[in-house]
């Protein structure tokens, strides 16, 4: 994540300023893009070189291992620069995100390959920026200094994201 980070604030000056459409759009691309594309590479190579995703299920299942790796490692970061203050909230609510919003690129290719549809490559770009704008709506309530007024926003989301985590986890079982 940090190279790209780097290079995202390098090449096109593009940082959290406060700004409300700036940082909107920053939670967006400079944080949900940068971590959903390093989230999903494991997966991607398991499903590519292994055969261990045979069944609709083991795609949210391998895509949320990967995005619990993650999540541990960027919360050891968390946790070490605050003195464990946020930890019930990074234990809790930011490993279950994170799990969630890489199986919605999960759960889509199973969509689109138990429905057989075929965009021509396209289906990975846009699950990645699907999950890029959940992961940047879950982030911005609790960045932006002014949207974080209304940081209840992110809970109700995490709240429908349980949910919705949990028609996917059902609806791939269901298939397998």
């Amino acid at each position: 994540v940090f190279p790209l980070s780097d290079l995202m604030q390098s090449t096109f000056h593009f940082y959290l300023n406060g700004e409300l459409w700036n940082d909107w759009w920053y939670c967006v691309f400079g944080i949900g893009m940068i971590e959903e594309v390093v989230k999903i590479i494991p997966f991607l190579i398991v499903l590519r070189f292994s055969k261990q995703v045979n069944e609709p299920f083991d795609y949210i299942f391998y895509a949320s291992i990967s995005a619990l790796g993650f999540a541990f490692i960027e919360n050891v970061l968390y946790l070490n620069n605050t003195y464990l203050t946020a930890i019930y909230g990074r234990a809790l609510f930011a490993s279950i995100a994170h799990m969630f919003f890489t199986s919605i690129i999960a759960y889509g290719l199973i969509y689109f390959k138990y429905r057989k549809i075929d965009l021509k490559g396209a289906e990975i770009p846009i699950l990645i920026l699907i999950a890029s704008f959940a992961h940047g709506f879950y982030d911005f309530w609790l960045i932006n200094e002014i949207a974080s007024a209304y940081h209840i926003l992110t809970t109700i989301f995490f709240l429908l994201s349980i949910y919705l985590w949990a028609m996917m986890i059902n609806n791939s079982l269901n298939i397998s």
